[in-house]
């Protein structure tokens, strides 16, 4: 039986993107999996030391570690970077295998591959097995309430579940699925500015957010 442990690597604490995809592993991972959630900021900033210890002793006893995390400028969350430096190398002469979800606001999700290279080199460092695993570009459609096994989100489904199957086979070998939703670019990206105009209209400066596309700029 495998012991894994998703990590939550969100500083958000609630209806993050983060949160569905590790819901979403939870239900696609067989249940009788001994199977553990922690969430990173609250490790990173927890003075308790029940807390603190019953967390990372769950991570060093882990047969499989999945990160899940947002893309923060190319890189990981401050808290979850905090974490995992804390994490005490294995003592075990088989080293945990390392999975890693990692999802950005940019359509392309290319964008996540310099956070993906930043946990291959953890695992190098810590000795761990790294695996690989998906880069989700175009993470704004990922939304708590929504099904991912619908449109537009069907393709970051499917890579979840190829993911999960390699987690159960514990294949040993490293790779990759860069995913991105089913929709062209440019709807994706009117869809980003089109959202800016409910919270324009919140703070009262919808007429000038309006204005200003046909604004010439000023020339000094």
């Amino acid at each position: 039986m495998k012991r894994i442990v998703i990590i939550n690597g969100s500083p958000k604490k609630t209806a993050s993107a983060t949160d569905k995809l590790a819901s979403e592993m939870q239900v696609l991972l067989p249940t009788e999996y001994v199977c553990h959630t922690v969430n990173a900021l609250q490790l990173s900033v927890s003075r308790g030391a029940a807390h603190t210890e019953g967390g990372y002793q769950q991570i060093c006893r882990a047969d499989v570690l999945l990160f899940i995390f947002p893309v923060y400028a190319d890189a990981l969350p401050a808290s979850l970077l905090q974490m995992m430096h804390q994490i005490t190398p294995p003592a075990s002469p088989t080293p945990p295998q390392v999975y890693a979800i990692t999802q950005c606001g940019f359509y392309e999700s290319e964008h996540t591959r310099t956070a993906l290279r930043i946990m291959a080199h953890f695992c190098a460092q810590y000795g761990f097995c790294w695996q690989g695993g998906v880069g989700i570009g175009g993470g704004a459609m990922i939304k708590s309430d929504k099904s991912l096994a619908k449109p537009p989100t069907q393709n970051i489904h499917h890579a979840l579940c190829a993911l999960a199957r390699r987690i159960v086979a514990g294949e040993n070998e490293v790779h990759i699925d860069f995913i991105t939703p089913s929709v062209p670019r440019w709807l994706y990206r009117m869809m980003g500015s089109l959202a800016w105009l409910p919270a324009a209209r919140r703070h009262g400066v919808l007429r000038q957010l309006i204005l200003s596309y046909w604004r010439k700029p000023e020339h000094h």
